[in-house]
């Protein structure tokens, strides 16, 4: 299973989704967050999330952590240590909403 660029590979080992699905049927986006651009190497290396190129997700650091809240979902939705988001509807939703305003 080849490794995908942002998301990582499955920390479990048993995953639900279908990795070639994912690569064919996930949107790209050219939205990356202006925080994570100024996070240590070691510390983007961790963010193999989802929420990196969503338009949607508002990301904040402090000296000590990293988190995303999610404007579509109203919560925090990722800090340092959860298992990775690897799709998520809300992702697609946004891309889909921010070409639609270009």
């Amino acid at each position: 299973m080849e490794e995908h660029p942002l998301y990582g590979k499955p920390k479990v080992k048993h995953m639900i989704l279908d990795e070639e699905k994912m690569q064919d049927g996930l949107q790209e986006s050219e939205h990356f967050s202006p925080t994570l651009r100024v996070l240590k190497d070691e510390h983007l290396e961790k963010v193999k999330t989802a929420c990196m190129d969503c338009p949607a997700s508002i990301w904040h650091a402090t000296n000590s952590t990293l988190k995303c809240y999610c404007k579509q979902m109203y919560l925090i939705v990722w800090q340092e240590g959860d298992d990775p988001i690897k799709a998520c509807d809300g992702r697609e939703i946004a891309i889909v909403m921010m070409m639609e305003e270009e």
